[in-house]
């Protein structure tokens, strides 16, 4: 079967399995890219003669979770598998993120 797209949610059936993927991408992501970056430059700007011990401040740490989330939001994806024999199986990657699950039918 030929994939199909609703919007941003691709729909395929690959052998006996239902498979959804939608991207992790929407507007809110053209925003985090360039803020993500200021932010970052600022801080290391400003903590740069620091060393280790600018690892204190919690806006070093803010900065590096700016950036793994904004990496994500541009790379990741929702898969969520369906098939008659086993669980639904939801996976979020290529980026390691919350939220994989396997979902017995009994559940």
């Amino acid at each position: 079967m030929a994939d199909q797209t609703s919007r941003d949610i691709v729909v395929r059936k690959e052998d006996d399995q239902l498979i959804l993927e939608k991207s992790w991408r929407s507007p809110a992501t053209l925003f985090f890219i360039p803020f993500t970056l200021i932010w970052n430059v600022i801080v290391l700007t400003t903590t740069a003669g620091l060393g280790l011990s600018a690892l204190m401040f919690p806006h070093v740490w803010l900065g590096f979770g700016l950036a793994y989330w904004t990496l994500a939001m541009i790379f990741n994806k929702t898969k969520i598998t369906a098939s008659k024999d086993g669980p639904l199986r939801i996976r979020n990657g290529p980026i390691p993120t919350f939220g994989n699950k396997d979902l017995k039918p009994e559940d």
